[in-house]
């Protein structure tokens, strides 16, 4: 019992932490979850004292919507409009938050939302990007009938410094992973596009496939 209450009370751990440059890459996350013995499945909603430390940039958090009882991850911070990238996954660019302002307590791990005295309205155009902000990259896999949801986090500098960080096809705990047929077919992409070939997981961490375009601030 003592047991139980303090995994209620543990911090929320990523998933795994890298970066994302192609739809390999996360399906390869989202395989080795369903397998259970390589990373886990986030199980939990943020709280909003965790939601501080949720967005930075190498997160991966993967969660089963069902299980979780998540439809929706939240962070805490405004993002732009989504927009669909060529392997499937939805980009969101961390913009102002116009009419309302994030107040960060950070001695107290705290964050909460002040709405402005001047608007009650929020947007999000072109000129409320966050320069050298973050990127938030969301995946939905569906497998056996469940879903699957990963949501990624990564800044400017790491993206174009992708050695910084290592993606999830270079790790070699990952070598000789087999990706389910199951997995391949629920990506919004058809498998066969842009030359997608392999189903197993190499040393060379290479694949004929679109990455994730640059960004550009």
């Amino acid at each position: 019992m003592m047991e139980d209450k303090a995994a209620l009370i543990r911090d929320i751990q990523p998933t795994y932490c890298a970066i994302i440059a192609s739809r390999k890459d996360a399906q390869i996350l989202v395989e080795a979850c369903l397998r259970g013995n390589y990373v886990s499945l986030v199980r939990r909603r943020p709280t909003g004292k965790e939601k501080v430390q949720v967005s930075q940039s190498g997160n991966i958090f993967i969660y089963e919507e069902s299980a979780s009882g998540m439809k929706r991850w939240t962070d805490g911070l405004s993002w732009g409009h989504p927009n669909r990238t060529s392997n499937g996954s939805t980009m969101y660019r961390q913009a102002e938050l116009s009419g309302r302002k994030l107040i960060i307590k950070r001695e107290k791990g705290v964050a909460r939302l002040k709405p402005s005295p001047t608007s009650t309205k929020v947007r999000r155009s072109a000129q409320d990007v966050v320069e050298n902000g973050l990127v938030k990259y969301t995946w939905c896999f569906t497998v056996a009938s469940t879903t699957h949801r990963l949501v990624s986090y990564q800044s400017a500098a790491d993206a174009l410094e992708q050695r910084k960080l290592q993606r999830p096809s270079e790790d070699p705990k990952f070598f000789g992973l087999t990706i389910r047929e199951e997995l391949k077919q629920s990506s919004k992409i058809p498998v066969g596009d842009h030359g997608l070939q392999d189903d197993m997981v190499t040393g060379n961490g290479e694949y004929q496939e679109p990455e994730i375009p640059p960004m550009i601030w």
